[in-house]
C-alpha cells in the first residue's frame, strides 16, 4: 500500500510539473503574427516627443494605485 501512495505522489508531481512548464512556455512566447509594426510606435513615440524639454512627454493622468519611484 505504502509503495502505490509513494508511487502516485510521484505521478501527480511529474504531472503538475509538466502542466507548469507548458503554461509558462505558452505565457512567455508571444503568438506568431502578433508584432508590434515598427511605423506605429515610431509615429507613437515622435508624437510623444517634448522638443523644448528633449524628453518625451510623461503621463498627465495619476491614478491612485500608482506608486511613485
Amino acid at each position: 500500500m505504502k509503495r502505490r501512495q509513494i508511487l502516485g505522489a510521484v505521478l501527480a508531481m511529474v504531472l503538475i510539473s509538466g502542466l507548469a512548464v507548458q503554461w509558462k512556455e505558452s505565457h512567455q512566447n508571444p503568438k506568431p503574427g502578433v508584432r508590434p509594426s515598427p511605423l506605429k510606435l515610431r509615429s507613437f513615440l515622435e508624437s510623444q516627443y517634448v522638443p523644448e524639454a528633449n524628453l518625451l512627454r510623461a503621463a498627465v493622468k495619476a491614478h491612485p494605485d500608482n506608486k511613485t519611484i
